[in-house]
This record gives structure tokens, sequence and C-alpha cells, in this order.
């Protein structure tokens, strides 16, 4: 009987140590769940300043191609009237 007694107790000892390390573990997933929410939010949030920085690029790009489009389109139509004045007989 006292055999039984004394491994009843090595296993409520065992009991406990898994308990405190079950918790201990599990703590320490929540946190890291919370740390990568975290991560997360400030990953998207970093993308989104991505997206509007190259939408503002874009129209930045858009902008300045019209604008070179529009004075090659001047100077060539000045151009070819220059030279079709230049070459009439």
């Amino acid at each position: 009987m006292q055999k039984l007694r004394v491994t009843l107790e090595k296993v409520k000892q065992q009991n406990l140590q898994l308990a405190q390390s079950n918790s201990q573990m599990l703590a320490e997933l929540n946190s890291v769940k919370e740390r990568q929410k975290a991560l997360n939010h400030e990953i998207g949030c970093k993308n989104g300043l991505i997206i509007a920085k190259n939408l503002e690029l874009g129209g930045q790009l858009v902008n300045s191609l019209t604008h070179l489009l529009a004075h090659h389109m001047i100077h060539g139509a000045f151009m070819h009237f220059y030279f079709r004045e230049k070459i009439k007989p």
C-alpha cells in the first residue's frame, strides 16, 4: 500500500509539471499569435502606403508622359511645317 502512495505522489508531481509546462507553452503560443497579428497589421499598413505611393508616382508618370508627348507633337508639327515651307519650290 505504501508503494502505491509513493507512485501516486510521483504521478501527481509529474501531472503538476506537465500542467505547468502546458500553461507556459500556451502563454508563449498566445504571445506569438499576438505578435503575428501586430506584424500582419504592420505589413498591411506598409502595403497600403506602397500602393498609395505607386499610384501617386503612376499619376506623376502619366502627367510627365502626357506633357512629353504634347511637347513632341507640337515640336514635330512645327518642324514638319518649317521644313515643308523651306522645301517648297
